[in-house]
């Protein structure tokens, strides 16, 4: 048994869905920085992790396509909010696209109804209007037409969503979240699906690799960027070192040469490949930080050294990327190239290397790759995770390595995940599992 240590992270507590489908009650406890749920298919697994990501994203619009009574959050101090389904019943109807692109129109004719210059309106234009206001629900119709009525309901029917809001801010302490789907969704058939029902769902999909490619070189555009700006500034501070060469303070410590031939091959061709091969020479003979007429040379070796670490958080960035991956792949592996800024992939195969497309990854590398590219090379901040399925595509090996290895990504605040896989818990996560069924209490009589 592994020891298990107090989680001091968000104040999250338990999560409790009343009336479910109207004839279940799940309370999924969620005290632990890691949140694990095994079952069988058809328990509905996925639907409560929808309820929970659209409830801590703040989608109150799309909880609406879910039936349930009641939504309670309970902290690990004591509090308690609830959200009630009624609450969010006008939610629905204010997303509405239709009602959206309308609203403007019915409320501007409202507002000249009232003024007594409707007739400023073309009669076709009003009884469209008018039409339309007359197919609302009586209880719109008072928000739109009276005008006491509108502004006294939307406060009542707001009020209690609106604390709601406030208080589950307070709870998540702007923590993000993440929400990686069945990675079924990651093959590139899935593009024939309808894009814009994709973009509605509000859960995170990622088709083929473009996203991670994307990723990637944003990271070393970053690096040029950066080095661009600081080899600027570097400019102007060594000039006005050389111009008081007599206060020019030295430091004599030996030089990284793995270090320095980065960074001059960062240089590029602006240095000939002989001078660079003499700096090299130099740097590993203590003569070198000895003599005076290297000194030059010596602060302005220091000085890239320095741009060079400013640039190292996102060559960390990349490297843990690559490494994290390359632990996974067996007959490929991720190659980044410090000196000249390329992320590559190769293909190991009878002694020769290939190099290959992310798109030539397997299934289950893709998977490992779209994961592992988020937390490294996309989050910036801390993120509440929410995984369904991960096993899928995936070897048993690489079950067992994923959880453990997102949760030392440091990008995991929390993790909710849920699965029918064992293998996904083989490992020091054993004892943060809890089994649907016991979470799943059916109430037949509940709206009796």
């Amino acid at each position: 048994m592994q020891e298990k240590n107090e989680y001091e992270g968000i104040n999250l507590k338990q999560i409790d869905i009343e009336g479910l489908h109207g004839y279940y009650n799940v309370s999924i406890p969620l005290d632990k920085k890691a949140n694990l749920f095994v079952g069988e298919n058809g328990l509905g697994k996925t639907t409560i992790l929808n309820i929970i990501y659209f409830l801590l994203k703040k989608e109150y619009a799309k909880l609406t396509k879910y039936d349930f009574k009641k939504i309670t959050i309970k902290t690990s101090s004591g509090k308690e909010i609830s959200l009630k389904y009624e609450n969010l019943e006008l939610v629905q109807y204010f997303e509405n696209k239709k009602y959206n692109s309308r609203k403007k129109q019915l409320v501007e004719f409202k507002k000249n109804i009232n003024r007594k210059t409707h007739l400023e309106f073309n009669i076709e234009q009003q009884l469209r209007l008018l039409d339309e206001i007359n197919n609302m629900k009586n209880s719109d119709y008072n928000l739109f037409v009276n005008g006491e009525t509108e502004s006294l309901s939307r406060k009542e029917i707001f009020s209690e969503l609106i604390k709601f809001d406030k208080n589950l801010g307070g709870l998540l302490q702007n923590n993000n979240l993440l929400y990686l789907p069945t990675y079924r969704r990651i093959e590139n058939e899935f593009k024939e699906f309808d894009s814009e029902k994709i973009e509605d769902s509000g859960i995170l999909i990622r088709f083929g690799m473009s996203d991670v490619q994307k990723a990637i070189d944003t990271i070393l555009d970053n690096i040029r960027q950066e080095a661009m700006r600081d080899f600027s500034e570097m400019t102007g501070v060594l000039l006005k070192q050389y111009i008081s060469a007599d206060n020019l303070v030295i430091s004599k410590e030996a030089l990284d040469s793995e270090v320095v031939e980065i960074i001059l091959e960062r240089v590029g061709t602006q240095i000939d490949t002989s001078d660079k091969n003499e700096i090299l020479r130099l740097i590993q003979n203590e003569s070198f930080y000895n003599e005076p007429h290297y000194n030059y040379l010596l602060n302005l070796l220091n000085k890239l050294i320095e741009n060079y670490e400013n640039q190292k958080v996102y060559d960390d960035k990349i490297k843990k990327f690559t490494n994290t991956c390359n632990n996974y792949f067996t007959d490929k592996y991720f190659y980044y190239d410090e000196s000249t800024l390329t992320v590559d992939v190769f293909l190991k195969r009878d002694l020769q290397e290939k190099k290959i497309s992310l798109e030539e990854l397997s299934s289950g590398e893709k998977q490992i790759v779209s994961i592992f590219s988020q937390l490294y090379l996309q989050l910036e901040e801390k993120t509440i995770i929410i995984i369904d399925e991960p096993e899928l595509s995936l070897s048993i090996l690489w079950q067992r390595k994923l959880l453990p290895d997102i949760i030392k990504s440091d990008k995991c605040e929390k993790l909710i995940a849920v699965t029918h896989s064992p293998f996904i818990f083989d490992n020091e996560l054993e004892d943060e599992v809890s089994e649907i069924e016991k979470v799943v209490k059916v109430v037949s009589d509940f709206y009796e």
